[in-house]
C-alpha cells in the first residue's frame, strides 16, 4: 500500500512538472514570438518610412504649371484641341489655357474654371486663395490684346502669374503640344526654382541671338526666380528686352524672351539631350521624329549651335530612329486633337501590359494602331502618319512608343501620382 501511494506521488510530481514545463514553454514562445514580430514591424515600419523620405527626397515635390499659349497653325481646330488636352494629360500636367477675351471656350468645355488667380468676379466658387481647384484652368487675357498681339500676350501672361506668385517650375507650349506630364516631373526633381534656369530644345540663331533659343514649339521650362527676373527685365525696357520697333524682337515673343534672357539676364538656352543624346522636347509628332522627316529650317537651325563641339555633326544633335527620342521623353509638337487621344491612349495600352508581366508583342502594338490611329485627314497638315505594316520604320516607331511609355513604376512617387 505504501509503494503504491508512493508511486501515485511520483507520477502526480512528474505530471505537475510536466504542466509547469508546458506552461513556460508556451509562455517561452509567446515571448519569442512577440520579440521576433516586435522586431519585424520595427523594421518594416524602418524601411516604409525610409522609403517614404526616399520618395519624397527624390520625387519632385516641385510645384509647376503647363502654360499652353494658342498654336498659329489650325486655330479652327482650338477648341477640339483643348478639350482633348482636357480629357487627357491636362489635368495631370497643370494644364492653363490662354484665351482671348472672345473666346466662348468656358461654355462649350465640360470642366468649369473660367480664369485662372482672376481679380475680376467670375466663377469664385471655383477658386481658392492659391488660384484653381482643378485643371485644366483658363487664364483670359485683357479685351485690348488680340490675337496678334503675341508679344503683349506673352508678357501678360508672364505678370499674372509672377502676380499670384509663381508656382516653382513653369513650362510654356501651345495648343498643339502634346505633353507627359510624369516626365516633366521627374525631369524637375533635381532642378532648383531658385537658381537661374531656361530649358528646352535649343536652336541656332546665329545671325540674331548670340546664345539661339529654345523652340516654342516643343515647350521651355523657366524657374520662379528666372521667371521673376524676366518680368523685372521686360517691365524695365533693359537692353534686348524691349520688342519696341520694328526690329526683329518687334512681334516675335519666342525670339524676344530668348534675347532678354541669354543676352541680358546670362540665362541662354543649353544641352538638355540625355546621357545617350537624345532629346527630352521635341518640336514635331513622334512619327517625324522617329522617320527624321523634319523641315530642313529645323534642321539648318541644328548647325549653328553655340554649344556645339568640335567634330559634332547633325545626326549627333538631330538624331532619329530609335535613338530620337529619351525614355523620359516631354513633349511632341503638331499634335491635332485625334492624335493627342490615340498617343494618349497607345502609351496607356502599352504601359498597363507591361506593368501586369505581360508586354505586348510588337505584332499587337502594330494590330492596335492600325485599328486606332487616326487617319492622315484628322492628323493635320504637319503630321505624319504610323508608317506601313513590316516596314523598317514602323519597327522602329512602335520600339520609341514602347520605350517613352514603359518604366512608371520606377519613377518617384510623386512622378507616379501623375500618371
Amino acid at each position: 500500500s505504501n509503494n503504491n501511494n508512493n508511486r501515485r506521488s511520483r507520477t502526480n510530481n512528474r505530471g505537475g512538472r510536466s504542466i509547469v514545463t508546458c506552461i513556460f514553454a508556451f509562455f517561452l514562445i509567446s515571448f519569442l514570438v512577440f520579440c521576433f514580430m516586435s522586431v519585424k514591424i520595427a523594421v518594416e515600419t524602418t524601411y516604409s518610412a525610409e522609403k517614404q523620405v526616399s520618395d519624397t527626397v527624390t520625387g519632385a515635390t516641385h510645384s509647376f504649371l503647363t502654360i499652353l499659349l494658342p498654336s498659329v497653325v489650325n486655330p479652327r481646330g482650338r477648341l477640339e484641341r483643348l478639350k482633348a488636352i482636357a480629357d487627357t494629360w491636362g489635368p495631370s500636367a497643370n494644364a492653363v489655357f490662354v484665351v482671348h477675351a472672345d473666346e466662348s471656350i468656358p461654355s462649350l468645355l465640360s470642366w468649369g474654371n473660367t480664369n485662372y488667380y482672376s481679380s475680376e468676379e467670375e466663377s469664385s466658387s471655383n477658386y481658392n486663395d492659391k488660384g484653381p481647384i482643378s485643371y485644366p484652368a483658363l487664364l483670359r487675357v485683357p479685351s485690348d490684346i488680340t490675337v496678334e498681339h503675341g508679344v503683349e500676350r506673352l508678357i501678360h501672361v508672364m505678370k499674372t502669374i509672377v502676380e499670384a506668385g509663381p508656382p516653382d517650375f513653369i513650362f510654356f507650349a501651345n495648343d498643339h503640344t502634346f505633353v507627359i506630364p510624369e516626365h516633366l516631373c521627374l525631369f524637375l526633381q533635381d532642378l532648383d526654382p531658385e537658381d537661374d534656369i531656361y530649358r528646352g530644345h535649343a536652336l541656332g540663331e546665329s545671325n540674331r541671338l548670340k546664345y539661339g533659343f529654345n523652340s516654342g514649339a516643343s515647350g521651355y521650362v523657366l524657374s520662379k526666380n528666372t521667371l521673376r527676373k524676366l518680368v523685372a527685365a521686360l517691365d524695365a525696357k533693359k537692353p534686348k528686352c524691349t520688342s519696341d520697333g520694328s526690329g526683329c524682337l518687334a512681334g516675335n515673343p519666342g525670339i524676344l524672351t530668348a534675347a532678354c534672357l541669354g543676352d541680358t539676364l546670362e540665362t541662354p538656352p543649353i544641352d538638355t539631350r540625355n546621357s545617350d543624346g537624345e532629346h527630352l522636347f521635341h518640336a514635331f509628332g513622334l512619327a517625324r521624329v522617329v522617320s527624321g522627316q523634319v523641315d530642313q529650317w529645323y534642321i539648318n537651325k541644328h548647325k549653328n549651335l553655340y554649344f556645339l563641339k568640335n567634330g559634332d555633326t547633325i545626326d549627333d544633335h538631330l538624331p532619329h530612329g530609335e535613338h530620337c527620342c529619351g525614355a523620359r521623353s516631354i513633349s511632341f509638337h503638331y499634335v491635332e486633337y485625334s492624335e493627342t487621344r490615340q498617343l494618349f491612349a497607345a502609351r496607356n495600352h502599352v504601359a498597363e501590359a507591361a506593368s501586369l508581366g505581360h508586354p505586348l508583342s510588337d505584332k499587337r502594338i502594330g494590330r492596335w494602331l492600325d485599328d486606332n490611329w487616326p487617319e492622315k485627314k484628322k492628323l493635320g497638315f504637319y503630321a505624319h502618319g504610323v508608317p506601313p505594316s513590316g516596314t523598317e520604320e514602323r519597327r522602329q516607331f512602335i520600339s520609341v512608343l514602347r520605350k517613352i511609355s514603359n518604366g512608371r513604376d520606377k519613377l518617384p512617387l510623386q512622378c507616379r501620382k501623375l500618371v
